[in-house]
């Protein structure tokens, strides 16, 4: 995460999907999209996610919501909360080439076989998350950051040399 966002109260997807797999029996699977508690983790993760944003917004914390957050009906409840409650919203987009994604999404399976774990992340990016993903629109926060790493300019800029 970026220094400056460490003082920010973070609601952290992730972090709430490992806390469960930990604590409740019924929610433990591999974590892939096919483990027999996927759906209900997702469930229970949101509805957590939920009740964490609503008391960081009553306690008017600075929040980072850190999530896919890929439908725009979802973004927009959410930063309807937000803004209901004075705050100025921020979406962060951060876009990557497709190749690049799914390299480094290879790379995190082949992670995940070392330490005797199932492959779990192309499976999840191309069954779940690219089906659903609204790019997000200027208007639905007050401000929106597009992000694309330096390398990923680079290499469009040597790719469309290579054309030329």
């Amino acid at each position: 995460m970026h220094p400056e966002l460490r003082q920010f109260f973070r609601i952290d997807t992730t972090a709430i999907h490992h806390r469960l797999h930990a604590q409740f029996d019924w929610l433990r699977d591999d974590f892939t999209v096919h483990g027999p508690a996927h759906q209900d983790r997702q469930d229970v993760t949101r509805l957590v996610r939920r009740r964490l944003l609503d008391q960081a917004l009553a306690m008017s914390l600075a929040i980072v919501n850190d999530s896919a957050n890929l439908e725009r009906k979802n973004r927009v409840e959410i930063l309807g909360k937000a803004k209901a409650s004075g705050y100025e919203t921020i979406i962060i987009w951060v876009q990557l080439d497709e190749a690049r994604l799914l390299k480094r999404l290879h790379e995190l399976d082949q992670d995940s076989l070392s330490r005797s774990q199932k492959p779990a992340w192309v499976d999840l990016y191309e069954a779940v998350q690219k089906p659903r993903f609204e790019p997000p629109e200027a208007n639905e926060a007050d401000r929106l950051i597009e992000y694309r790493s330096e390398v990923d300019a680079q290499e469009r800029t040597v790719n469309k040399q290579r054309r030329l």
